[in-house]
């Protein structure tokens, strides 16, 4: 007859220890579905998530607002402006503030004549941070609205980039509140995060989408399978992968934007306005692609490249088919 065997309890990390843990995630392209899925796990593993990214993510976020509405109007360029985080909310931490940290108020030295007359803001500081007030009312007052019961569904354009390290996009700003004399932007910050990470995810599987449908694949194939035999050098199709991943990101990326636009009551102008927006958020992305994270730590292992790698550069479905959705996890897009 056997013996039993006592088992011993099962030892529980604290929840301090396991955010430590989670905050060792700094590679952008893991952020993503760290914060859409750890949260899921249960109520604490959610709680050592959040703590996480309050103390490794939140830090890293911006809030960048460039006037880029028509490029006809020469008059509404002006200095991009930038509220970074600063704090939670004294009392609510449920709200992330974000105070001004560019243009610098020495740019009040500079003298700008506009409209044809002498104002009080007739130096470039007090004129780029008038129209950035002017720029952010009207989506402002639209969120308010969006905020009470029975609001309409109409679309607002959104004068903001929201970027959290490499991840870049204008998605929505729930619970925007704004304090134009002190300069600071407070939003709800835990559903922003799903917004912004929820489309990151999605257009990362509609790069595969894109990419089963495209009619470069099978030449794309044939050629890096050269590559891997030794029959072509790896530099003659670098250039061509650059410029196809760069076409099919581009054209992703607007796909994924009239999908979003399509969700709300919308014109022509909206869609001529969200174009020159778009050009915004990719310039931005690209910008961010080359930054430098000092603590930031970029995972090379052996699924990347092999089609169920987070960043999208995986070209193969692992799972039963492509209409498997970005927030199963029979594939990873």
């Amino acid at each position: 007859m056997e013996t039993p065997v006592a088992r011993c309890p099962r030892a529980e990390l604290p929840v301090e220890v396991w955010a430590q843990i989670i905050s060792f995630i700094t590679d952008s392209r893991y952020l993503p579905r760290t914060w859409l899925h750890f949260r899921r796990v249960s109520r604490a593993f959610r709680h050592a998530t959040e703590m996480a990214f309050i103390s490794s993510h939140l830090p890293h976020a911006d809030l960048i607002f460039r006037e880029q509405r028509s490029i006809f109007h020469t008059d509404l360029i002006f200095p991009k402006v930038v509220f970074k985080f600063d704090r939670l909310a004294d009392g609510d931490r449920s709200r992330a503030v974000f105070m001004r940290k560019h243009p610098a108020e020495s740019l009040r030295e500079i003298s700008v004549v506009a409209g044809g007359g002498a104002r009080e803001d007739n130096n470039l500081f007090d004129l780029t941070m008038r129209r950035w007030r002017e720029t952010l009312e009207p989506y402002a007052t639209h969120a308010a609205r969006q905020q009470t019961p029975k609001s309409s569904s109409s679309y607002a354009w959104r004068p903001h980039v929201l970027a959290v390290r490499r991840v870049v996009n204008d998605t929505a700003l729930p619970g925007l509140e704004v304090d134009y004399e002190k300069q600071e932007i407070s939003v709800l910050w835990a559903p922003m995060l799903s917004l912004l990470f929820g489309e990151e995810e999605y257009i990362k599987w509609a790069k595969k989408v894109d990419y089963q449908h495209s009619s470069a694949r099978r030449g794309m194939e044939s050629m890096m399978r050269m590559v891997d035999s030794g029959e072509m050098p790896y530099d003659e199709v670098a250039d061509l992968m650059w410029e196809f991943m760069t076409k099919r990101n581009f054209r992703v990326l607007d796909l994924v934007r009239r999908e979003r636009l399509a969700r709300y009551e919308h014109n022509d102008q909206d869609l001529r306005d969200d174009a020159l927006k778009r050009q915004v958020v990719v310039k931005a992305r690209e910008h961010l692609e080359w930054a430098n994270f000092a603590d930031e730590f970029i995972y090379r292992g052996p699924e990347e490249c092999k089609g169920n790698f987070y960043d999208g550069m995986g070209m193969k479905f692992q799972g039963r088919s492509e209409m498997n959705g970005p927030g199963e996890c029979v594939h990873v897009p």
